[in-house]
């Protein structure tokens, strides 16, 4: 899987980072998906490998502005290049009410299908051809959510050496206990293909949070689960001296839970725009608070998402950043 920021601020945009946006592709796949989309977000994109024509796939953990306000323009221009392919767009009950009444006023057009499906309790569960991907209902304040992306298992590699062991050739039959069929040796004994491969390789998981003040709510679905990407907004110190109206998790609350799971990989993103250069300086407040308070919380891999870093989740689950060109 590979997973690029296109925003990691909360809020507002400051100027190393733009508001909320995440990319997602699947191996050997050329079309991705988008998690949130902030304003700006199609700018973000020039910077990238990432075709427009090619985004499958839209996912809106909440409709608040700096996760989706960017969805316009990104349509439409969408469709300026020439996509002919449908397109789906997923996210909290509103969206399909926000995307026709922008559309329907500003006399948008497009060359392609527009696919709106909203989030209930009882549509929480969607299939794509790589994976499926669930909703979980987080705590805001609007209706917020994180998804869970399971990846379809592989199936399990087929006993050559077993299969050696009892004489059989390669060649047809090979395939028959490959496909988990019956063989009848000319001996007369019976082989199962099931006993001939081993067991699948169980698929990739991640979870991408929307924003959300109780990471405890992840903690059923984060059993073998790779990765986790969640918001740390403020830490401790900084949540002490800000009203929390808004529903927001520090580092420290996220890192807890992440080690309570035994979750190997954690990216801290959405961070508020105190931590930006120009007003740490002031204020005395550095993003590197945040990594050092979710450190001293956990012991697995964590990072602190930058925009427009691309982050790479092999098969064995094991995260890399990749190097920017």
């Amino acid at each position: 899987m590979k997973i690029t920021f296109l925003g990691t601020s909360s809020g507002l945009p400051t100027k190393e980072r733009n508001v909320s946006g995440i990319a997602l592709r699947f191996d050997q796949s050329s079309d991705w998906m988008l998690f949130d989309c902030g304003e700006a977000t199609q700018h973000q994109l020039l910077y990238t490998s990432y075709s427009l024509p090619k985004l499958s796939h839209i996912f809106i953990t909440h409709l608040h502005g700096d996760h989706c306000f960017g969805l316009f323009g990104l349509l439409a221009t969408r469709s300026l290049n020439n996509a002919q392919e449908p397109i789906t767009i997923i996210g909290p009950v509103g969206i399909r009410k926000l995307l026709e009444t922008t559309f329907e006023i500003t006399q948008t057009h497009f060359r392609f299908e527009i696919d709106i499906t909203e989030i209930d309790p009882q549509n929480t569960h969607f299939k794509i051809p790589q994976a499926s991907i669930e909703a979980i209902p987080l705590e805001h304040s609007v209706s917020s959510y994180a998804f869970v992306i399971q990846k379809k298992p592989k199936p399990g590699k087929f006993k050559v050496e077993l299969a050696k062991a009892k004489g059989i050739p390669s060649g047809p039959i090979y395939g028959k206990l490959k496909r988990g069929e019956k063989v009848t040796l000319p001996s007369g004994e019976i082989l199962d293909g099931k006993d001939f491969i081993e067991d699948p390789i169980p698929g990739r998981k991640i979870i991408i949070a929307g924003d959300n003040k109780n990471p405890e709510l992840l903690l059923p679905y984060l059993k073998n689960c790779n990765l986790l990407i969640h918001e740390a907004n403020y830490t401790e110190k900084v949540k002490a001296l800000v009203r929390d109206d808004f529903f927001h998790s520090t580092a420290r609350d996220v890192a807890i839970v992440a080690q309570k799971s035994r979750i190997p990989n954690l990216i801290l993103t959405h961070f508020s725009a105190r931590f930006s250069l120009e007003y740490s300086r002031a204020r005395k407040y550095s993003i590197d608070d945040v990594l050092q308070e979710a450190l001293a919380e956990y012991s697995g891999n964590c990072f602190l998402a930058k925009d427009l870093e691309t982050y790479l989740l092999n098969a064995q689950g094991e995260l890399s950043i990749k190097e920017r060109k």
